[in-house]
Formats: structure tokens, sequence, C-alpha cells
């Protein structure tokens, strides 16, 4: 076997290590992104639930609609940061996929289904026309799981920490 050909193996090698180490980094940014918009869509949920007038019950009108048309905006942006954390949380579980790292897979899984249930939770209590106090305690506990799932995830989302696998 020549020099050359012995060298391959190892520059793929480093090659698929850099690009899971940079992957990594990713899962990584995005968990802390994650962290920063789960705590201000705490802040948002707090103020609403302080300071917001919520709309009353209309038969003609359908609650999800209020919120666009003439609800408080407190709501609005509640809502669309919920949105955003839940764009983030898909591609963590896709950065993660690609990485190949059971156990990051397994935390940005858990993260996605937790930021799922906390904004089905709001759904609901939007679509109860906010008077259902089940479903405001179902998104705050759906919010403190996803933030204990993020900073496990900031946590284990190091290259040090992780064993990443080679071709």
């Amino acid at each position: 076997m020549s020099q050359n050909q012995q060298k391959e193996p190892e520059l793929q090698k480093t090659a698929t290590t850099q690009k899971s180490a940079s992957l990594i980094r990713a899962v990584r940014n995005i968990a802390i992104s994650v962290l920063g918009l789960l705590l201000l869509q705490y802040i948002l949920g707090t103020a609403t639930n302080l300071f917001a007038n919520f709309p009353t019950q209309t038969a003609s009108i359908n609650p999800l609609d209020n919120v666009f048309t003439n609800g408080p905006t407190l709501v609005l942006v509640h809502f669309v940061n919920g949105l955003a954390l839940g764009l983030l949380s898909i591609s963590a579980v896709v950065v993660s996929v690609i990485v190949k790292s059971k156990r990051l897979i397994l935390i940005t899984v858990c993260g996605f289904g937790t930021i799922l249930f906390a904004g089905e939770s709001g759904i609901e209590f939007v679509l109860g026309w906010y008077v259902n106090n089940l479903f405001s305690f179902l998104m705050s506990l759906g919010f403190i799981l996803s933030f204990t799932a993020y900073f496990v995830l900031l946590w284990f989302a190091n290259p040090r920490q992780l064993s990443i696998p080679s071709k």
C-alpha cells in the first residue's frame, strides 16, 4: 500500500469528525436559541396572564381568529414566539439525526414533544375562551419540561461528551 492510500482514510475520518463536531456545535447553538426563546415565552405568558384583557365568548367568532383580529397583542406575540420555538425544535431533531447520536436524538425528540405539548395546551386554552385553567397549567408544565430538555441538550451537545460515530 502506498503512503497516499494510507493517508486517504485518515483524511476522510478527520473530515467526518470535523463535520460532526460542527453539527454538534449547531445543535448547541439551537439549544441556546431555544432556551432564550423559552425565557421570552415565559415572560410573555406571565405578562399575558397578569395584564391582558381576554375577549369574552362570542358565538359567531372562532377564538383563534379572535387572537389575530382583535385579541390582546401579548397573546399574538406569545403565539408567534411559540411557532418559532416549534420550528427550532424541529431543526434540532433534524440536525441530531444527521449527527447520528442516539443521545442527542432522544433529548431533541423529548424537547420537541414537550414544546408541541405546551403549544397544543395553549391552543386548547384559547379555544376554551381563556377560562380553562387546566390548559394554562399544562402550558406551564410543557414549558418547564421543554426548558429542562433543552438545558440537558446544552449539557450533552458537547463534542467532548459524545463519541462521534465514524464511518
